[in-house]
């Protein structure tokens, strides 16, 4: 893969990143808002890890399974 093309790559990825990591810490909030306890809060946050740590995994799994990595990541963006 080119560099221009993992720059572009990064920068997609990067902004999607710190918004992310703003709008997360805000999530148990507004939960609390719409009625939810700490817990339901609590279960949910974890439960949105958990599905981050698969989808991590199972990206790593199907690259080296696929070995087409390029495609799986301009894929991965496209979801």
């Amino acid at each position: 893969m080119r560099t221009k093309q993992l720059v572009a790559l990064f920068l997609c990825n990067l902004i999607v990143w710190t918004m992310g990591n703003g709008l997360v810490p805000l999530l148990p909030v507004y939960a609390s808002q719409l009625g939810a306890d700490q817990a339901v809060a609590g279960y949910y946050m974890a439960f949105s890890f958990l599905a981050l740590a698969a989808g991590t995994l199972a990206g790593g799994w199907l690259s080296d399974r696929l070995q087409r990595r390029k495609e799986l990541m301009v894929l991965s963006r496209r979801a």
